[in-house]
């Protein structure tokens, strides 16, 4: 009997892709902030973080902390972040392809990698200098805390900005463990004084067009890691990834060459994406739960 529905190789790839993500979230459970333990505060400290890389990847990015030490506020987030300055690059830092994976992927996605995908990749890795080129001024760092500030702000919390995260990668400021006990990865702030607010905020936002493989269309993801402390106690209150919901077919790219000159529309629809989650963010700052 003839087949009357094909699967195509891009049906095949993103079929693939789409199987694994369900997989790891049938299986495991991401971490959550236990809202319990405290309550909506009246002031909080904000931890700077480094400016936002514009990037378009190829393979499965795995944003959720499905397994320990998880995605953000580990290594393997720091590519989607400008590190000319930054104080914390690491020697051992893997390549893209094993920064794709997140820790869990990487024999799945080192198959699906192809010559031409490695090709299309590394012109891709030039993403970030084509946007500012087109928009001078592009900063989606900026962007992000500019609305945070704003919105808490607007609910009458005093924010303070720290700047000791502006010139590292976000890592766990103080002590933090999962709900077995397993320790975060720590930043050189480890042993850092208490500050003078209800919370410490950390956050650690990516935003990125990712193509699952070399037939399939970029497409746009954004997620947020958030790790909270009670600021003058550095009790660690949980973290959390928030997740933008991608829905739909808008801003989709089967080219790179096509995102590439679509990206006056294409960036700031990224940048929509991550600024999308501020309003989740603010929630759980505020002790509502945010599923």
């Amino acid at each position: 009997m003839k087949n009357l529905f094909p699967v195509t190789p891009a049906l095949r790839g993103l079929l693939a892709g789409a199987a694994m993500l369900s997989l790891l979230t049938g299986c495991l459970n991401a971490p959550m902030v236990d809202t319990t333990k405290y309550s909506a505060p009246k002031s909080v400290v904000i931890e700077d973080f480094p400016d936002m890389k514009v990037a378009a990847v190829i393979g499965v990015v795995v944003p959720k902390s499905y397994a320990f030490p998880g995605f953000h506020f580990s290594r393997h987030a720091d590519f989607f972040y400008m590190d000319d300055e930054l104080n914390e690059l690491p020697a051992d830092a893997p390549p893209l392809f094993q920064y794709q994976s997140a820790g869990i992927l990487n024999a799945a996605i080192g198959n699906m990698v192809t010559g031409s995908e490695e090709k299309t990749q590394k012109r891709a890795e030039g993403f970030h200098g084509a946007v500012l080129a087109r928009l001078p001024g592009f900063d989606m760092r900026k962007d992000f805390l500019a609305s945070l500030r704003k919105s808490l702000e607007a609910q009458g919390i005093t924010v303070t900005l720290s700047d000791a995260g502006r010139r590292n990668y976000p890592r766990h400021r103080w002590a933090a463990a999962d709900a077995e006990g397993n320790k975060y990865p720590l930043g050189p702030l480890a042993s850092s004084a208490p500050v003078d607010a209800d919370l410490l905020v950390q956050i650690s936002p990516v935003a990125f067009y990712m193509a699952p493989g070399g037939l399939n269309a970029y497409f746009r993801n954004a997620s947020v890691g958030v790790a909270l402390y009670n600021g003058r106690t550095k009790q660690f209150l949980g973290r959390q990834t928030l997740v933008f919901s991608n829905g739909g077919f808008a801003y989709q790219y089967m080219k790179y060459d096509t995102l590439v000159s679509d990206i006056p529309v294409a960036a700031p629809a990224l940048r929509e994406a991550v600024l999308s989650l501020v309003p989740q963010l603010v929630d759980l700052i505020n002790a509502r739960p945010v599923k």
